[in-house]
């Protein structure tokens, strides 16, 4: 999930069998922590581009000669 609670992608799963009740909660809390690990790297990057941003303001201007 994305900080506004829309869906980051989807996660499939293929098995030869059925999963049993404890796999597939493995298999969605993977999902959460996978989800997680994404919206914090997004989280990141938009962070990264704004301090460049500003980082970019605050830089001084050569003076004219």
């Amino acid at each position: 999930m994305h900080r506004d609670g829309a869906a980051l992608g989807v996660l499939f799963v293929v098995s030869r069998r059925d999963l049993l009740a404890p796999e597939v909660r493995v298999v969605e809390a993977f999902g959460d922590v996978l989800g997680m690990l994404v919206a914090c790297e997004r989280r990141t990057v938009e962070l990264e581009q704004r301090l460049e941003a500003i980082a970019a303001l605050s830089r001084p201007r050569p003076l004219a000669p």
